[in-house]
């Protein structure tokens, strides 16, 4: 269970930092707010993957996992942005973070072969980084 949790707690690290950004997109802000919400992407894929203090052999894993985790926010946005109402959105939020939502599920089929190479340590760690970007109810399940 801890295997699926790290590779959950990678999608949901990211489609929970887009969240904020996501919300409120108008005029000519939005391009800043792109910009903004890229750079904060960017900085949680590398604070994550520095937590995990991957190997050689590890580091030849990651590109897949990294590609299904931009996918996986892409579409999060793009389901979050269609949302009109207060309900909407609110299903989204708890669509992605039940796991139940497809792009969540890939993200964490593209994080299997490098879960599976991940001694305690590294597990530890890299549920201690999901947790301190506030997923600490999602890792603690696991």
């Amino acid at each position: 269970m801890r295997k699926v949790g790290i590779a959950g707690a990678v999608a949901l690290v990211l489609l929970s930092s887009s969240a904020a950004f996501a919300q409120s997109q108008n005029g000519g802000a939005r391009a800043q707010r792109a910009a903004q919400n890229q750079a904060l992407v960017d900085s949680r894929i590398a604070q994550f993957k520095a937590s995990l203090r991957l190997t050689a052999e590890q580091e030849k894993l990651w590109p897949p996992v990294e590609a299904a985790i931009r996918d996986a926010v892409a579409q999060y946005q793009a389901e979050d942005s269609r949302a009109t109402g207060l309900i909407q959105w609110m299903s989204t939020q708890a669509h992605a973070a039940s796991g139940e939502a497809a792009y969540v599920r890939r993200a964490v089929a593209a994080s299997q072969p490098l879960v599976r190479t991940l001694d305690a340590e590294q597990r530890r760690e890299g549920l201690k980084t999901a947790k301190s970007m506030g997923l600490g109810s999602f890792a603690a399940a696991f």
